[in-house]
């Protein structure tokens, strides 16, 4: 199930153009709450990069997901907490 929040945030994430004009890079390790439903709700900065533009890019992409894949009932959670670096990196 991680993979899929990866390839998620991955397919997802923009890159600020003003980030890329300046060269800034870095990862920020973010955490948010899915529950049952899928919904994405208290989204935070655990470890910003050096750059406000990416801390910013990191929160608007989850808002701008929404919602992931219900729990699986099997997990018998009605909150998950997840953290995932978001690199951003200059090819």
């Amino acid at each position: 199930m991680c993979s899929a929040f990866y390839a998620e945030v991955g397919k997802n994430k923009v890159y600020p153009k003003i980030a890329q004009k300046l060269n800034q890079t870095g990862k920020v390790l973010v955490s948010f709450d899915i529950l049952k439903d899928g919904k994405v709700i208290n989204i935070k900065i655990i470890q910003n990069s050096k750059f406000e533009k990416l801390d910013e890019a990191s929160v608007e992409l989850l808002t701008n997901i929404g919602f992931f894949e219900a729990i699986p009932s099997e997990l018998n959670k009605t909150v998950w907490n997840i953290q995932i670096p978001i690199n951003y990196q200059i090819n």
